[in-house]
């Protein structure tokens, strides 16, 4: 059975030594594909140290030590959420949320994001430990939000919402040639302030507190 190492590649000439094979195939790690084939050598194959860093593992060299550290794959990690789809309400039993109105257009996939308040009480979503959500591409990977996105993000996000009352905002994120944006979260950290706030103000939630929503269902 062949064994699978990281190929720390430091010079050419010390790979020359090694007499290596360059396999005709290509890596995939974390499901991203490396652009530097694989090597094989005496029945194990070496993985290109820059195949791990595209695939947004975190490379440290101090002194004679390599760290090679991998990250959850963006968006896949294991996050209890209450889960739906475009047009479709969610609830946490504090809040409830939907999407509507998606458009990709010039590299820009746009989408409104409505969050209503279900309580008795007037807050603010960051006052539930609400943080700004994050849109995560059919690969995994975590797509950048417009500067303006942000704005409204945060706009969205310290509104002060009356009891049934409902916010709007259009979000927007760059894509990148082929990228399919894919997964919408809404994480709430739930900190000890966030739950005296919580407690004070006399909410909680009724099961998951965090928000995923599959865009192409």
């Amino acid at each position: 059975m062949k064994r699978l190492s990281v190929w720390i590649a430091f010079s050419i000439g010390a790979l020359a030594l090694a007499s290596p094979l360059l396999l005709q195939s290509s890596v995939l790690v974390n499901g991203k594909a490396g652009k530097t084939p694989p090597i094989e050598k005496e029945g194990e194959i070496y993985i290109p140290l820059s195949t791990l860093k595209e695939a947004g593992a975190e490379i440290q060299k101090v002194g004679g030590k390599v760290s090679v550290r991998f990250t959850p794959i963006a968006g896949a990690v294991q996050l209890d959420a209450n889960e739906g789809v475009v047009g479709e309400w969610l609830s946490n039993g504090v809040w409830r949320m939907r999407l509507s109105n998606p458009k990709l257009e010039d590299g820009v996939y746009s989408i409104d994001w409505e969050v209503r308040n279900m309580t008795s009480q007037t807050l603010r979503p960051t006052e539930t430990g609400m943080k700004w959500p994050d849109l995560f591409a059919a690969d995994s990977g975590k797509l950048d939000s417009l500067p303006r996105s942000d704005r409204a993000a945060n706009e969205l996000s310290f509104s002060e919402l009356a009891p049934g009352a409902m916010v709007s905002r259009r979000l927007e994120w760059y894509v990148k040639s082929g990228q399919k944006p894919d997964k919408f979260v809404v994480r709430f950290e739930v900190t000890d302030i966030i739950k005296q706030l919580m407690a004070k103000s006399k909410v909680a939630f009724a099961g998951p507190s965090n928000f995923r929503v599959f865009l192409n269902k």
